[in-house]
């Protein structure tokens, strides 16, 4: 299956969530949050075919 994340096209696995498609592109899930159509969604959530997916970059501090 093709995804398009952040601007790149990218195979990842059939059915695929969003916390795998990161891992099987090298990103660490962990620290992005994903959008899909202007809308956050769960880390867990199953991706389709030629979605487009943005990310944010989840910062944190002290």
């Amino acid at each position: 299956m093709e995804v398009c994340i952040d601007g790149k096209a990218c195979a990842v696995k059939d059915n695929a969530t969003v916390s795998e498609a990161l891992k099987e592109t090298g990103l660490n899930p962990e620290i992005f949050l994903a959008k899909r159509n202007g809308a956050i969604i769960h880390e867990n959530e199953v991706l389709r075919n030629n979605d487009r997916i943005s990310l944010i970059k989840v910062i944190s501090g002290g």
